[in-house]
């Protein structure tokens, strides 16, 4: 495994067991409960970093949904070669995949630093601009219920505390587009970059990418994109490159 996705790996695992209300370990994972975020299905999963069966995992994942009251599926598998031989028996339980890449920042835009990219979006705290936070989840998840946003809302206090949480919005005034960074002081990750359905086209999303790129300074810059979507395009075209691969399966509930 390449070092830049392990750490990123590890990053993101300390992290979502920081935030989660119990952690229970596997012989081959663990598995994460946050129960006041219910809805938050990233928080509340199975993790694997270890060769195992599909069988082994399809029962601990049951397991854990009976005793926690889960109405959703979730298993991450930090490497794809341990979760390419599961990936028959859950596409055969219902489960969706998603083939993810760590991409790591190898060579910054020559122009990510300029006045009139800094200039297009701006550093704010992650608290900022709620409604715009809330309308891009809605819109990214097809989340409706008042109760769920308030929970991604939470969920992003805690990122706050636990993973030094900031945010990117642009234009800084009124602003349509944004990300959140995380950072363990070695390497800032960039999430969640989305610019609202009605105003994508005109560079948002791009300036909220070249600040964000920006604001790092020399920390290595990582962000974990879907492989087979056209943002992992984007991404090289900015200078990132693949270091890692992994894998979520995931099997919803029908009224989400």
């Amino acid at each position: 495994m390449h070092p830049l996705h392990r750490h990123t790996v590890v990053f993101e695992q300390r992290v979502r067991a920081e935030m989660a209300t119990r952690v229970e370990p596997l012989p081959f994972g663990t598995v994460v409960i946050t129960a006041d975020l219910p809805d938050v299905y990233d928080h509340n999963l199975v993790q694997v970093d270890a060769a195992v069966s599909a069988d082994v995992v399809l029962a601990a994942v049951e397991e854990a949904a009976k005793r926690h009251g889960w109405d959703h599926r979730g298993v991450d598998v930090a490497d794809a070669a341990i979760a390419a031989p599961l990936a028959a028996a859950f596409r055969s339980a219902g489960y969706a995949t998603d083939r993810l890449v760590t991409m790591a920042l190898v060579a910054a835009p020559q122009d990510h630093g300029s006045r009139e990219h800094l200039e297009a979006a701006a550093l704010v705290d992650v608290g900022a601009h709620r409604q715009l936070a809330r309308a891009l989840v809605a819109e990214q998840s097809s989340v409706t219920s008042e109760r769920v946003l308030d929970q991604f809302d939470e969920r992003e206090r805690r990122l706050a505390r636990h993973a030094g949480a900031r945010a990117v919005v642009a234009p800084p005034t009124d602003p349509v587009s944004r990300c959140v960074l995380l950072t363990d002081g070695e390497i800032v990750e960039i999430d969640a970059v989305a610019t609202l359905s009605r105003h994508r086209g005109h560079g948002w999303s791009n300036a909220v990418m070249r600040r964000a790129i920006a604001t790092a300074g020399r920390r290595q810059v990582v962000l974990i994109a879907d492989e087979g979507d056209w943002p992992a395009q984007w991404y090289a075209r900015l200078g990132f490159r693949a270091v890692g691969r992994s894998v979520s399966f995931r099997r919803w509930p029908e009224d989400r």
